[in-house]
């Protein structure tokens, strides 16, 4: 399929992979990043459009018939590290690897003539902020994209190297800050105030009580408990908490967030508190388009001759949006790359042989969808 050989991508890729990693920058802030992927993509005849929710790149390959139109989407950042009282940037979530495998399926792609429709290659920002999707989906870029591919390299742990799955199952995530709000006294006089800590802790507690459908993975935890001031014999009038929420779908996640909120609410009423609760931060569980994923596992079969089933992970992607919000018929690829020790460690590294197996997977995809 490929009209450069074998050879040539896997030079191709790595060369990228080693450029790419050596421009670590972070969210919102990947200007040197975007301008070495644009001028790629500009080298391989595409049209290209810089400033995509501030730092994205989106190139576009059209044909002469009307048809489909699918996107490669890699996400750009990479991570903020503090070793030793230093803050570093480093690409130790693999979106280096990510970048290089959609420029090798571009690099494959821009060299054929698909036979319909049009082929958009996306690079997103602040993926780790899990905002950049839903900044991407503002600006207009995506508006007649019909149908999503995206890829991640997974952990050793995960998926050995040599395999892959069509259907990385994220599951969802939802962080619920609420802020507890009672009156200040003079610790001599609590009868006169009303505690906003131990309301917060009255919360907490009435959370661990809660019980979800144990056949579908979940978890709650409270990650934070804040009370300002430092004075010792006054009755604290505010707190905060901060629940981190995890479901492997989509509708436990609902039922979850609004059995949350009512607890916290509840409990500190008990108490005569009032709450203010922020449920805005958010990601969506996986939910894939079973045509798309059944072209991704063909092609995954051709390139590595076998294909795993869907894999669930803990881990959650902004990725997701695009499926909710736009509607575009998606799937998610889980490259086992060797990765070690894990993601988003310091000593992250990976099997670099696997990348040109990550591009011919994406560029076969797409041909068996416009090709």
């Amino acid at each position: 399929m490929m009209t450069i050989n074998e050879k040539e991508l896997d030079q191709y890729v790595r060369k990228m992979y080693k450029k790419l990693h050596q421009t670590p920058e972070k969210s919102y802030e990947e200007f040197e990043t975007a301008k070495i992927v644009a001028g790629e993509l500009r080298s391989m005849g595409l049209e290209v459009e810089e400033s995509i929710a501030k730092t994205g790149v989106v190139a576009r390959q059209k044909t002469n018939k009307e048809g489909p139109v699918i996107a490669l989407r890699a996400d750009m950042d990479a991570l903020c590290l503090f070793q030793n009282h230093r803050e570093t940037v480093s690409h130790v979530c693999g979106h280096d690897a990510h970048m290089a495998m959609v420029l090798g399926a571009a690099k494959i792609l821009a060299s054929q003539k698909p036979g319909k429709g049009e082929i958009l290659y996306l690079f997103q920002p602040s993926e780790e902020k899990l905002d950049g999707a839903k900044k991407v989906i503002e600006s207009g870029a995506l508006d007649n994209v019909d149908e999503m591919i995206g890829i991640h390299v997974r952990p050793e742990n995960e998926m050995p190297a040599g395999y892959a799955t069509p259907a990385l199952m994220h599951g969802s995530v939802q962080i619920i800050r609420a802020e507890i709000i009672g009156k200040n006294a003079h610790g001599a006089r609590p009868h006169l105030g009303i505690n906003a800590l131990e309301a917060a802790v009255l919360s907490v507690n009435a959370l661990n009580a809660l019980h979800f459908d144990p056949n579908v993975p979940h978890s709650v935890k409270v990650t934070k408990l804040l009370v300002e001031g430092d004075t010792y014999n006054l009755i604290p009038d505010t707190a905060e908490i901060h629940v981190d929420i995890r479901a492997q779908n989509n509708q436990l996640m609902r039922i979850m967030t609004e059995e949350i909120s009512k607890a916290i609410d509840k409990s500190a009423g008990a108490l005569g508190a009032k709450t203010i609760i922020d449920t805005v931060d958010h990601t969506l569980a996986a939910e894939y388009d079973e045509d798309v994923v059944k072209s991704v596992e063909e092609s995954i079969v051709e390139v590595l001759g076998k294909s795993l089933p869907p894999v669930a992970t803990s881990g959650s992607e902004d990725f997701h949006f695009y499926a909710s919000y736009k509607k575009i018929k998606t799937a998610y690829i889980g490259l086992g790359a060797g990765v070690r020790p894990g993601l988003h460690h310091p000593a992250f590294r990976l099997e670099k042989g696997m990348l040109a197996k990550g591009s011919d997977i994406l560029a076969k995809s797409v041909l068996k969808r416009i090709g």
